[in-house]
């Protein structure tokens, strides 16, 4: 009989929240995320992902709460919004302002690990700032458009829609 190992691990994974009432750490489901996911059924995915804690990350235009809409450039936005999720629900919330007015390479995924955020959403992002985050082991989503409260909730049911054309569009294009 031959084992499927990255499906046993999932299963002790979930039996262990069952026994211990504990969410999973989110770098536990990255980790199991980066040699799995090309094999990794849905549906573990998807009951993994609804049991572990993590901190989402938002490039923010204004401070107005989970209606925050999402800046169009990470590199320029005025405040960064950080959501607790548990359980696959919001528990909490905090928006700070960027502190960098002219910020260096690296400052704002050094700024974003700081505050404990295990993902990134953005809409767009230059490939340094995605080098810095994967660097850090935190998980980069682009092309995330709306508010705070309707992505988040779209991340939970495994249903987000992104702009995968972001990189195409004028504002986006580097400059030789």
């Amino acid at each position: 009989m031959s084992i499927n190992w990255p499906f046993a691990v999932i299963e002790l994974l979930i039996m262990q929240v069952v026994l211990y009432e504990k969410p999973l750490p989110y770098s536990m489901i990255i980790n199991l995320n980066l040699w799995t996911k090309p094999i990794l059924a849905k549906r573990y995915y998807t009951k993994l992902w609804s049991l572990c804690s993590m901190i989402i990350a938002f490039p923010v235009e204004k401070d107005e709460g989970l209606n925050s809409k999402i800046s169009m450039h990470f590199g320029r936005t005025r405040y960064f919004a950080f959501v607790n999720v548990e359980e696959n629900k919001v528990t909490g919330f905090t928006v700070k302002q960027n502190p960098y007015e002219e910020h260096g390479m690296g400052d704002l995924p050094r700024f974003i690990r700081e505050n404990g955020a295990n993902i990134i959403v953005a809409y767009g992002m230059g490939e340094h700032a995605i080098d810095f985050f994967r660097e850090y082991r935190i998980n980069v989503i682009t092309g995330a458009m709306g508010n705070i409260k309707d992505v988040t909730e779209a991340m939970l049911k495994d249903n987000l829609m992104v702009d995968e054309s972001w990189k195409e569009k004028e504002d986006f294009k580097h400059k030789d």
